[in-house]
């Protein structure tokens, strides 16, 4: 499970967390990765996004929570 924020200029072990969560998951068939950014899309675009610009929304807490179920039950 990702984080759904995406720290541009952040610090390296952030960025080098989440490559290898991705290593991880591409060398090993029996790993997925949900990634909560690729869903939230753009900070700051509203309603999934909180006024601070930086964390999810009610509403963006609440779609992340229902894309998060389909992705673990897709039936």
């Amino acid at each position: 499970l990702m984080a759904p924020i995406d720290l541009a200029g952040g610090t390296f072990a952030w960025s080098g967390y989440l490559d290898a969560m991705w290593e991880i998951a591409l060398a090993d068939a029996d790993v997925c990765v949900y990634d909560g950014r690729q869903r939230l899309g753009v900070p700051g675009t509203a309603p999934l996004w909180a006024a601070d610009n930086f964390h999810p929304s009610n509403r963006g807490h609440t779609f992340l929570a229902d894309s998060l179920v389909s992705f673990l039950d897709p039936a």
